[in-house]
């Protein structure tokens, strides 16, 4: 009989602190069965920790968790029971607690109502995770075939996003990480700014933070033109062309190319106009040259492209003074003629006869000009210079024609 007692004594000796004895006799150490992670999401509002963070065993231990970093959430020890085969943390005696940061692990250790202790463990405050990451504005080109996504935590869930009040169906669901949306039509949408949601579960039911986004729906088309103009491209400005216009999107750049040439900065539309100074256009062949403006607005949309065209032609013109010119007598100073040669048909000669201008200047016909009937009585005697100067379309100028008389 006494081997026997000593016997029983030795096995509970054995079990120490890591056991007790339940109703049925058998030893059963005092654990954490999980531990589940939580959702804590950073506010001023002091709040009570939730009743179930976990499973455990015996009912009736104490467990003690502690926050890293301490100063992550206030108090950062906290004192729960096991009840019911649960961590209940509701009525812990150092709370309500402060959650100043969500980042932030807690580590537990459990002991029975004999005092046995397990070895600790711990869990994260794991908040599910959901964002935008590409969330474009609404115009024209997309509005009934817009495309949006973002990242998300739990994989196989569904994220809830609604744009404007309107939901995709079906919403989309987290897969690698990632959640994406395309072709929703947002045409019924009002102009003017929209805001965006998106809300994502994990399997527990723990809700993330929800994502907020704002864009704007902007569907008017801009303009921009290319004010007219009849400069054309000349020997003179072909290094340092110049060209302008009118826009509608103030701050916005304007795409210009002459000839397929474009300035190395895009110009700015600023007060509803466009300016280029300073393009060297050299390069171009003479002949027809396009120029070409393309304008949009912040959110997309595209103007009608201006186009118009103009000619560049670097070759000089030529004009020159019929010799010998007649000299000036009491006989023809009150009507006196003169004539030369012209290489621009259609454009002016200006011709000057001791400073006295036609009135109108001759125009290039058949390339030939003439003066007739002018009155030169009012100058004196002496040598007369006469000059001829002639430009072509382009604005090239001839070599300026000069001879005397008498």
């Amino acid at each position: 009989m006494r081997t026997i007692a000593f016997i029983f004594l030795s096995f509970l000796l054995s079990c120490g602190e890591n056991a007790h004895f339940v109703d049925d006799g058998i030893v059963e150490p005092a654990t954490f069965l999980e531990l589940k992670n939580s959702n804590f999401v950073a506010s001023s509002s002091p709040i009570n920790l939730p009743v179930n963070m976990g499973t455990c065993s015996p009912n009736g231990s104490s467990i003690f968790l502690t926050a890293s970093p301490a100063s992550s959430i206030l108090p950062s020890q906290v004192t729960c029971i096991c009840s019911n085969g649960i961590v209940n943390c509701s009525n812990a005696p150092e709370g309500p607690f402060v959650i100043i940061s969500s980042d932030f692990n807690f580590t537990g250790s459990i002991t029975d109502p004999d005092g046995n202790s397990s070895n600790s463990t711990s869990f994260a405050n794991v908040i599910p995770e959901v964002k935008f990451t590409n969330l474009p504005d609404i115009n024209l080109s997309n509005q009934t075939n817009y495309s949006f996504s973002g990242i998300c935590s739990d994989n196989l869930q569904t994220v809830n996003v609604s744009i404007g009040g309107i939901n995709p169906t079906p919403q989309p669901i987290c897969s690698g990480g990632i959640w994406s949306v395309i072709g929703m039509n947002l045409s019924s949408l009002s102009d003017g700014p929209v805001n965006a949601f998106a809300d994502h579960t994990d399997l527990d039911g723990d809700m993330a933070l929800q994502s907020n986004g704002s864009l704007i729906k902007d569907t008017v088309i801009p303009t921009v033109t290319i004010s007219p103009t009849s400069l054309n491209i000349s020997t003179i400005n072909q290094s340092f062309f110049s060209v302008s216009g009118t826009c509608s999107e103030n701050g916005q750049a304007v795409f210009v190319t002459v000839g397929g040439i474009s300035p190395i900065i895009a110009p700015n539309c600023v007060g509803g106009i466009w300016n280029i100074t300073g393009l060297n256009v050299s390069s171009l062949p003479d002949g027809p040259v396009t120029i070409l403006a393309d304008h949009n607005d912040s959110v997309g949309n595209s103007a009608v492209q201006a186009s118009t065209g103009i000619i560049k032609d670097t070759t000089i013109p030529t004009v020159t003074i019929d010799t010998p010119a007649t000299d000036i007598s009491i006989a023809n100073e009150t009507s006196y003629s003169v004539s030369g040669t012209c290489s621009e048909n259609a454009e002016v000669v200006n011709v000057l006869v001791g400073g006295i201008a036609p009135v109108p200047q001759p125009v290039c016909g058949s390339g030939v000009w003439s003066v007739s009937g002018l009155n030169v009585a009012s100058l004196g005697e002496g040598s007369v210079t006469i000059t001829a100067d002639h430009d072509d379309a382009a604005g090239n100028s001839a070599i300026q024609a000069i001879t005397s008389v008498t």
